[in-house]
């Protein structure tokens, strides 16, 4: 019996075009089922970071604002709750005269005269109110009777997701002006006595 002398063909173990086409189809349809929970991941971390980035400003104007004017010696000029943006001026215990104001790019400055810089924002309103202490209603026609100073200002969002934030809230100026008796009681929270600002337009 005469042996062959032809080797053995060796099993191949590539692809087909079917089969690679099957496996890509496969793939694109695992991608497309996890993409849209990649973008959920990502829109509620972006919600987060704006959430917190609202907190951040809110706080650190809030704070800022009852530092500076609850030693403050008196307001200077400021610019009433018909202005939306409006700007507030005052004197510190020292007879510094310091300023808050609305820049054109809509975030709030503060510092001396002529050398603002930025505190917080961006805001959509920055209302402020003085009050005297014989009425605490209606605000005061001459700015030196002015002890009690009202803030509302609307937060911007960066985000479109996430909601603006109002700060309605009142500032006692602590340090008497000569003369001037003190007023007992009053501390820097007294928004439940004014009548609500007029809604933003």
């Amino acid at each position: 019996m005469k042996r062959s002398s032809e080797q053995p063909v060796p099993f191949r173990t590539a692809l087909t075009l079917i089969e690679m086409v099957l496996a890509l189809s496969l793939v694109s349809m695992v991608f497309l089922i996890i993409l849209p929970q990649f973008r959920l991941l990502n829109a509620g971390w972006d919600s987060k970071e704006a959430a917190a980035e609202i907190q951040q400003n809110a706080r650190v104007l809030q704070e800022h604002l009852y530092r500076h004017l609850a030693s403050a010696r008196s307001i200077s000029a400021l610019s009433g709750s018909g202005q939306d943006l409006g700007f507030l001026d005052f004197q510190d215990a020292a007879g510094r005269l310091y300023r808050y104001e609305v820049g054109a790019d809509g975030y709030v400055y503060f510092g001396p005269a002529g050398e603002l810089s930025i505190l917080a924002g961006p805001v959509s309103r920055f209302q402020t109110a003085g009050f005297s202490l014989q009425d605490l209603v209606n605000p005061a026609a001459d700015v030196s009777a002015v002890r009690l100073v009202r803030i509302q200002t609307t937060i911007l969002s960066p985000s479109a997701d996430e909601k603006n934030q109002t700060l309605d809230f009142s500032v006692y100026l602590r340090t008497e002006p000569t003369g001037c008796l003190p007023f007992p009681g009053v501390g820097n929270s007294l928004s439940a006595l004014h009548p609500p600002f007029p809604e933003a337009r």
